[in-house]
């Protein structure tokens, strides 16, 4: 459906490494949630290398987040990247802990 209105997806690992369920999900996201320095340099690894792609408008950047990817666009915005746009959601669920991230 982007693809159809001149967009380019591009997803970024931000782990390398699978994780099939939530137990082995969490400590990957707590990893980066506690080292910001770390999560900048693997978002901006990503941005990177999508800029560095020939049909790319690299001047017109936006990033879709969803959950994790949701914090990760609260923190692009902190960091002043080069995105245009973000586009955040960070659902609700049962049994979820209230996180504080701290500014950088």
């Amino acid at each position: 459906m982007l693809a159809d209105l001149g967009y380019v997806a591009f997803a970024i690992d931000m782990y390398g490494a699978v994780a099939t369920k939530m137990e082995e999900a969490g400590p990957m996201m707590h990893e980066l949630a506690t080292n910001p320095a770390l999560w900048q340099a693997r978002v901006q690894a990503g941005i990177d290398v999508l800029k560095a792609q020939p049909n790319v408008d690299a001047a017109r950047l936006g990033a879709i987040g969803f959950c994790f990817g949701g914090g990760t666009m609260i923190q692009m915005a902190r960091w002043a990247t080069d995105m245009k746009c973000w586009w955040r959601s960070i659902p609700a669920c049962r049994g979820c802990r209230r996180r504080t991230i701290a500014p950088s």
